[in-house]
């Protein structure tokens, strides 16, 4: 009997063992990254071994199109055909633009003649009223005077609507904007087109652009660019010396990249096409006492004991960094100090972040 008793105190204790584990503390939750939008930064020396892989845009590219309807009396050019400056490349039929235009000139010169008309007798009873005033009453003088302004409105008019016809008229007549090439042709002789309907596609390949995109964390050095070439993927051997043109001034949402613009003369070792892809590669030097890093104004903070500060990444966590500010830029904030180019620094919601604090970045 007492060894019953032992057994029930054992399981006894053992039940309130576990009750006692049971009620403690749950463990520990696992921390949770937050995600930042954040960049690496660049290095501002050896940018003439950057490159920057695009493609080639014609400089000036026109999708050509009338700007009245009608049928197609004449078609000039043909696909491969070199044009100038002003040349006419197709031509509408103009008998009813002619007939509109005839008419409102006609109308022109009737309400011409009806505001000369109303002119004279305006001044003649001003004329009469100067020299008898009691020949003619105010209120005739100032029918005449009514009258003239009535006239003088119908001129307006008139001009307006002959001027619209003489413009829908040479609209008859599609002429080339730039000096260039045909290289499509959407329409034929006799076919009857409307407003606004692609015509003929133009092309300028004397001057050929170079697309790329430069990533955030380069385009702060885009106003150091000494000089820029690019080899297309099938003239791996040949170098043509390009210029920048322009540089966006937004980056794009996805990749974080801003767009710019190369642009090269036609060379003479072969044909530049539109849609040729190839690499650019870029110099780019500083001066020494010139030398910043370039950040997104985003990036920047201030903290009570360190002024300017940036969150660099470290490992997964947030560490602030005290900066050094320089000169403000087209792409954002200079610093002189505290930065070193491959940190990856957070570039928005800075002010809602803690030190130490788990994060990942987003892609």
């Amino acid at each position: 009997m007492i060894r019953y008793r032992s057994i029930e105190t054992r399981a006894l204790v053992l039940l309130f063992l576990l009750i006692v584990v049971s009620c403690g503390e749950p463990p520990p939750k696992p921390e949770t990254a937050k995600l930042v939008k954040a960049v690496e930064l660049g290095d501002s020396e050896g940018l003439a071994t950057r490159s920057f892989p695009g493609r080639a845009e014609a400089a000036q590219e026109a999708v050509l199109s009338f700007r009245v309807s009608g049928q197609v009396e004449e078609l000039r050019v043909n696909v491969g055909d070199t044009v100038s400056t002003g040349d006419i490349l197709a031509v509408l039929d103009k008998t009813d633009l002619a007939n509109v235009l005839r008419v409102a000139e006609e109308t022109q010169v009737k309400a011409q003649a009806a505001f000369e008309n109303a002119e004279a007798n305006h001044k003649r009873s001003i004329n009469v009223q100067q020299d008898d005033p009691g020949a003619i009453s105010q209120r005739a003088v100032d029918r005449t005077k009514a009258a003239r302004s009535i006239a003088k409105a119908a001129v307006d008019s008139a001009t307006s609507a002959t001027d619209i016809a003489a413009n829908r008229l040479a609209y008859a007549e599609l002429k080339a904007p730039f000096s260039g090439e045909v290289v499509a042709n959407y329409i034929e002789a006799f076919e009857s087109v409307v407003l606004k309907q692609p015509v003929i596609r133009l092309l300028n390949r004397s001057l050929i652009e170079f697309k790329v995109d430069v990533p955030e964390s380069l385009i702060g050095y885009a106003k150091d660019v000494e000089s820029a070439k690019v080899i297309f993927d099938v003239y791996s051997d040949i170098e043509i010396a390009a210029t920048v043109k322009e540089i966006g001034r937004e980056a794009s949402r996805g990749t974080r990249t801003f767009p710019a613009t190369l642009l090269m003369a036609q060379t003479e070792a072969f044909d530049i096409l539109p849609g040729m892809a190839g690499t650019a590669f870029i110099t780019a030097r500083l001066a020494d006492n010139e030398k910043q890093i370039t950040v997104p104004a985003a990036a920047l903070f201030k903290h009570p004991e360190d002024g300017s500060a940036v969150w660099i990444i470290r490992d997964d966590r947030l560490v602030r960094q005290r900066v050094v500010v320089g000169q403000p830029g087209d792409f954002g904030i200079g610093v002189t100090d505290g930065l070193q180019p491959g940190d990856w620094i957070v570039t928005a919601g800075v002010n809602s972040l803690a030190e130490g604090q788990l994060v990942k970045v987003m892609q």
